[in-house]
């Protein structure tokens, strides 16, 4: 049971830590990081509801 909640918290933790790698390039330089970001982020998000289901 320990191991499955540390799992989840460094789950939580991975997607928190995305989302703010998503935010900076917007930050920084919109039109070249944009498509780059927004396919890295569909790629995770597929597959984390690929393996959760």
């Amino acid at each position: 049971m320990a191991g499955q909640a540390q799992s989840k918290i460094l789950q939580y933790a991975a997607v928190a830590g995305i989302c703010a790698l998503t935010v900076y390039p917007y930050v920084v330089d919109e039109q070249l990081f944009q498509p780059l970001v927004i396919a890295v982020v569909f790629w995770f998000l597929i597959n984390v509801l690929a393996i959760s289901f």
